[in-house]
């Protein structure tokens, strides 16, 4: 199980790859959430927003 802090606020930002315009810098984010996307499939985790 991945508890996820404050990467994703709402389910729909995971299935529509969605990135809130307010957020900072919206590359990193990308990068964030796509290498947290790989380690859940990688490791048959549960992600949890």
């Amino acid at each position: 199980m991945l508890l996820s802090g404050d990467l994703y606020h709402y389910p729909e930002e995971m299935t529509y790859k969605r990135i809130p315009s307010f957020d900072f810098d919206m590359e990193q984010t990308a990068k964030s959430r796509a290498m947290i996307e790989e380690f859940v499939k990688k490791n048959n985790a549960r992600l949890w927003i």
